[in-house]
C-alpha cells in the first residue's frame, strides 16, 4: 500500500474494522514483513505437499528494485 491512498485506506480500516487496524499498522506503516514471510511459507508448504506449481508475487516491489539494480550494474 503506497501513495496518497494509504491514509484514506488506513482511516477506513480504523473506522470499519478496528480489530484489524493494529495489524495493518504493523504490516503497512512499519513495513514489518513477518506476516508476508509466514504466509509465503504456509503457501509454499501447501503447494509442495499438493504438487502445485505457483509463483509468489508478495515481494513484487522488491523484485522490481532488484531488477532495476541489476540493470544499473549491466550498463
Amino acid at each position: 500500500m503506497r501513495g496518497q491512498y494509504k491514509t484514506y485506506i488506513m482511516n477506513y480500516i480504523k473506522e470499519k474494522y478496528p480489530k484489524y487496524y493494529d495489524n495493518y499498522v504493523t504490516i503497512y506503516l512499519k513495513n514489518n514483513k513477518k506476516y508476508w514471510d509466514n504466509l509465503a511459507n504456509e503457501i509454499n508448504d501447501y503447494c509442495d505437499k499438493n504438487g502445485i506449481n505457483y509463483i509468489n508475487y508478495f515481494y513484487h516491489e522488491e523484485l522490481l528494485k532488484n531488477k532495476k539494480e541489476m540493470q544499473k550494474h549491466k550498463l
